[in-house]
């Protein structure tokens, strides 16, 4: 039996012990949580209160919802005493502080996955299953108004260091701004050795839904990332893919080998590395953003 502990906020809590119900082996021994849950009957919550750093302790493996509720501190001396983490979020680390945790890590048999966003939508998902090389994905994000730069570009990185599971040979930033009509474009292009190239397009403001068109050796896919429908080979998907769920891969089944082989700090550190170059070029080439 592995015991569970989970840190967030309550909402966010209430959802993780509805999906962690579900799976075998799993004991939810507590939770240190912030705010109040907006449904009714949140206050019910079947899993006690614990402070944090007594929670981690009792815990094998902890699930957090809100990384800034964890110190770094805290986290390394968790992480050297053999604990193991779930982040449904970017933990705000620098490639130092991940560095060091990966050697820590290695050295306490601790896994450590951080949820990847794309890798879990469905038709991003689908193309990670289905991949083929040379590659050409092409990501269109319509944006209401400019997101945070860091938050945007370490996403989509992320997900590309798990698609090609190598760093590009190159990076290209190119775009424009206008203030009237008010309008910007961003492109991002990383180019592989493989011939393979991924290719993020930034447009704002604009309303939509971000899309994609994937081509591969007798493979082209496109459609909407939100969900609708998604053509391959230019007929209609069905069924639709299914989304991923990455806090279930990582816990189900759970023992000390399988969490050590599902972790993925070192794709996330090497998606900061490339993301310190990539802001180093739009500072260059679109200092607007």
């Amino acid at each position: 039996m592995v015991n569970i502990g989970l840190i967030g906020s309550m909402g966010s809590i209430g959802v993780h012990v509805r999906k962690l119900k579900e799976i075998p082996g799993l004991r939810m021994i507590g939770k240190s949580s912030v705010g109040l849950m907006e449904a009714p009957g949140g206050l019910s919550l079947p899993v006690p209160e614990f402070n944090r750093q007594e929670l981690i302790e009792a815990s094998d493996a902890v699930v957090v919802d809100q990384p800034a509720l964890l110190s770094p501190e805290l986290l390394k001396q968790a992480v050297r005493s053999g604990k193991h983490f779930y982040f449904s979020e970017f933990p705000a680390l620098a490639e130092e502080e991940v560095s060091g945790l990966i050697k820590l890590a290695g050295e306490a048999g601790s896994g450590i996955c951080i949820r990847n966003p794309l890798a879990d939508e469905p038709l991003t998902r689908w193309i990670v299953n289905h991949r083929k090389e040379p590659l050409y994905l092409s990501l269109f994000c319509p944006a209401e108004q400019v997101p945070d730069r860091r938050a945007f570009l370490l996403q989509h990185l992320f997900y590309a260091v798990r698609l090609f599971d190598a760093p590009p040979r190159k990076i290209r930033v190119s775009g424009t701004h206008h203030p009237d009509p008010a309008f910007s474009f961003l492109n991002v292009r990383l180019e592989y050795a493989t011939f393979s190239a991924f290719n993020l397009e930034l447009f704002f403001p604009s309303k939509g839904s971000p899309s994609l068109r994937a081509f591969m050796p007798g493979l082209y896919l496109s459609g909407e990332l939100s969900g609708g429908k998604a053509w391959l080979n230019h007929q209609e998907l069905t069924p639709y893919p299914p989304a991923g769920d990455s806090l279930t891969s990582f816990l189900d089944p759970a023992g000390p080998a399988d969490f050590c082989h599902r972790s993925n700090l070192e794709a996330y550190l090497s998606a900061l590395r490339i993301l310190s170059e990539l802001l180093r070029k739009t500072d260059m080439y679109t200092p607007w953003l």
